[in-house]
């Protein structure tokens, strides 16, 4: 079977970095084929350049569109290329209808299948498509490895992109204040500020030593992996938003990493945490609190939620699992 992957972005960009080239990957160890074009262009020679793509496919190819619904040009291709027979696979693993509500719903409604990132985004698939399935991230083991010592200070660590998710990671220095004030000698680390002033600003002047990192060759995911594994401990603090609702990746790294996780009781995390049977779950500034001293006077605690963490990821997030789920899901 052939597999055409329509991504988002580039390598660079995380989700089709995950959802699009590590899948192909995967597909090909399984004996597929399959290739990956970035929706990046735009104007009518794009335009005709997707259209031209599309309609190359065969009958017995599979398109795959990885939220690719922000490309206007690309989005009159895919609808062009409908009307000459092409059926695809729409794949979402954000709230994208909440800001493009119309093309969302029309990529869902006309897709042969939609793969939805979490639970919270199938409710909404299942409303537009019978046809809906739960397709998470899969992470490349060979990459993920898992750390093979703990830091040797306890280490908070935070990564992503932190400027767009300014108001989730406002909620870290109050919450560090608390945990400093009872007595726990620790420091945090925050990657990903991109030199936003703001994110900087936010940790100025804590009582605990902060190391923040800028920026890092994104595509290049060993460079990230090494740097969760100075972490003792990850964190994954959200904001209760719909969009909030549905994200959980920064948790899988963690996991893949042996790095016990406390995130807030989201309904994705909520889902992840509680079939893996690790991870802490958090409402509040004190459950924060409760749960990092639990960890850091807890050795073997630390111990367990690192292996069964990991274990959760092999057996459920890894690439190639990921890919015989889709497998799974087109010929069912």
């Amino acid at each position: 079977m052939r597999f055409l992957f329509f991504s988002k972005g580039n390598k660079n960009e995380a989700s089709s970095r995950y959802r699009a080239y590590y899948l192909a990957d995967a597909l090909q160890e399984l004996g597929h084929k399959a290739s990956v074009t970035p929706v990046i262009e735009r104007g009518v020679g794009a335009w005709w350049r997707y259209l031209s793509l599309l309609l190359s496919a065969k009958r017995d190819d599979v398109i795959f569109l990885q939220r690719t619904v922000y490309n206007k040009y690309f989005f009159i291709a895919v609808l062009i290329s409908y009307l000459y027979g092409r059926r695809f696979i729409f794949d979402i693993d954000d709230a994208v209808y909440e800001h493009s509500p119309i093309k969302s719903a029309v990529l869902a409604r006309l897709a042969r299948v939609v793969t939805c990132g979490s639970e919270h985004i199938l409710e909404w698939a299942k409303k537009q498509n019978k046809h809906s399935y739960l397709l998470f991230n899969g992470l490349p083991l060979a990459i993920y490895t898992k750390r093979t010592v703990e830091p040797e200070v306890f280490t908070i660590g935070w990564i992503g992109n932190a400027p767009p998710q300014y108001e989730s990671v406002a909620l870290i220095p109050l919450i560090l204040r608390v945990f400093s004030s009872r007595g726990y000698s620790f420091q945090f680390k925050l990657i990903g500020a991109l030199g936003d002033k703001r994110i900087h600003n936010l940790f100025k002047d804590m009582p605990f030593p902060v190391e923040i990192i800028d920026t890092l060759d994104w595509a290049n995911p060993r460079e990230a992996v090494a740097h969760i594994h100075t972490f003792t401990v990850g964190v994954m603090p959200l904001v209760g938003t719909d969009w909030n609702q549905a994200k959980y990746f920064k948790a899988l790294e963690y996991m893949a990493c042996g790095v016990p996780v406390v995130g807030s009781a989201t309904e994705t995390l909520t889902h992840i945490f509680n079939k893996a049977g690790a991870g802490f779950l958090v409402h509040s500034e004190e459950e924060w609190v409760e749960a990092f001293e639990r960890l850091f006077t807890n050795q073997s605690l630390r111990t367990s939620e690192s292996v069964r963490g990991r274990d959760y990821i092999e057996k459920f997030h890894s690439s190639k699992v990921m890919a015989q789920e889709l497998l799974n899901n087109i010929s069912g």
